[in-house]
Parts: C-alpha cells; sequence; structure tokens
C-alpha cells in the first residue's frame, strides 16, 4: 500500500517537473540613451540580448571543420570556437582559420541568419594569462 502510494506521488511530481517552464528575464535593463548612432551599432553586433545560452566545441568531429551546422545547435545563441591561446589559435579556432574568405563569409551568414552569435573561447585552462605576484 505504501509503495503504491509513493509511485503516485512520484508519478505526479515528475508530471509536474516535466511540465515546469524555464523563464528567464533581465533583471536590471540598462538604458542607453548617452550613446550614438555608430555606438548602438557596435554594442548591438557585439553582444546578443539576454538570456545568453552559450555552447562551445573543442572537439574534433569528422567531416566538420569549423562550427559546426546551425541545425546542430539550435536552442544557443552564441557559439564559441575554441581556444584562441597565448601560441595562437588551437582546435576549432585553428579549423576556422583553415576555411576560406568565402567559406566563413557563408558559416557568418547562417549563423547570423539564426540570431547566433560566433565568438572565439580565449586561453581555457592551458594558458594562464594574468602574472602572479606582480
Amino acid at each position: 500500500m505504501v509503495s503504491l502510494l509513493l509511485a503516485r506521488i512520484i508519478s505526479i511530481s515528475s508530471v509536474f517537473l516535466c511540465l515546469a517552464r524555464v523563464n528567464s528575464t533581465p533583471l536590471n535593463a540598462t538604458i542607453f540613451d548617452g550613446l550614438d548612432h555608430q555606438a548602438r551599432d557596435i554594442l548591438a553586433r557585439a553582444t546578443p540580448a539576454a538570456p545568453h545560452w552559450v555552447i562551445y566545441s573543442d572537439q574534433y568531429v569528422s567531416g566538420t571543420t569549423g562550427p559546426p551546422a546551425v541545425s546542430a545547435v539550435t536552442g544557443f545563441n552564441v557559439f564559441a570556437l575554441s581556444f584562441l591561446l597565448i601560441e595562437g589559435a588551437w582546435d576549432k579556432a585553428y579549423e576556422w582559420t583553415t576555411l576560406t574568405a568565402a567559406q566563413r563569409a557563408s558559416v557568418k551568414a547562417q549563423y547570423n541568419a539564426a540570431g547566433i552569435k560566433l565568438v572565439v573561447s580565449v586561453f581555457g585552462s592551458t594558458d594562464v594569462p594574468y602574472f602572479v605576484g606582480r
């Protein structure tokens, strides 16, 4: 009897948890009244509107050079190529450098049309970009 009651409670709880939705909204909207047209244009290109759903990749994927197809990152609005180290571009960031200008322009256009920003992740755990004790 107790196990049947427990099973019902778990089932009902599971339904409520599955139906719950996540809502993300910024708490403090920043007003940029003092910015001119050029500054607003730069700001619009620099950062997607909150919330920021970021994903990155540094793993080699057979048959894919550079970022994955837009359809593979649906649901995210920032894709980070990794990594740019002190020694230069590595992993996905290096793959980006092997694409032709036309290929890079095509990828950027596809990501832009999907509302996904392309960025490069810098340093990672390999580099320590600060000076200790100085």
